[in-house]
């Protein structure tokens, strides 16, 4: 018999209200600029935004921040109060 079964093992972290942006990994949990928006599970801080071209479907599909909101705001606001991220590792056995 063939086993290729797989231990799955996933940890939870709380990041708290910590927001990095997900192309540019740049720090704006302390941030007042406004701007970004998400696209599927990835949030383009405002600079990658402007830098990234994006096709008119990507911008359909965008949560996009409106000018007085700013990056933190929208991240927080998407998260809604889930500010965990899951690390899963399957191992083989």
């Amino acid at each position: 018999m063939n086993d290729n079964r797989k231990d799955i093992d996933e940890e939870v972290i709380d990041i708290g209200d910590i927001v990095i942006c997900d192309v540019c990994n740049a720090d704006y949990t302390e941030s007042n600029e406004c701007g970004g928006f998400i696209l599927g599970t990835w949030a383009y801080c405002p600079q990658c935004v402007r830098t990234k071209k994006f096709t008119m479907q990507e911008y359909a599909r965008a949560i996009c921040a409106p000018a007085w909101v700013t990056f933190r705001q929208l991240v927080l606001a998407v998260r809604n109060g889930d500010n965990t991220i899951r690390i899963t590792n399957w191992k083989n056995r």
